[in-house]
């Protein structure tokens, strides 16, 4: 009887892909920062500002960029995810950020709506090309 040994899938390409994005989020906000305007912020923290839709997102981006970036979440430890409603305060927190960070798929499915009310804010979809099949 001869069997077959397959060898075992590991998780490295998604470790890798996490990496890359880490490392890009922090790229695309460094210039970014460099390139917009801020007069109207009195806040005293000079660091770019990255937002994130929820607090998973938040905390890859905290270990990715360490102190380079503040990174915060618009929904809040332990609430829903999917339903959320975005308040007009989260919509002008947004519109001050340097960078907004979705999960995409239909995680959030306020996002769209959400990114598109703070304006001009530049938005990284890290799902963006992947599917689901």
């Amino acid at each position: 009887m001869r069997s077959s040994i397959r060898p075992r899938r590991h998780a490295l390409p998604l470790l890798n892909w996490n990496r890359s994005a880490g490392v890009l989020l922090v790229v695309v906000a460094v210039m970014l920062a460099s390139c917009r305007s801020r007069d109207q912020d009195v806040s005293t923290d000079s660091r770019p500002q990255v937002l994130t839709t929820f607090t998973v997102l938040a905390d890859l981006a905290r270990n990715v960029a360490g102190d380079r970036l503040q990174v915060a979440s618009i929904v809040k430890p332990g609430a829903e995810i999917h339903g959320y409603q975005p308040t007009p305060s989260d919509i002008e927190r947004a519109s001050k950020a340097d960078l907004i960070v979705e999960n995409g798929l239909g995680l959030e499915l306020w996002a769209q709506r959400f990114t598109a009310a703070a304006g001009d804010v530049p938005t990284i979809t890290l799902s963006e090309g992947w599917s689901l099949c």
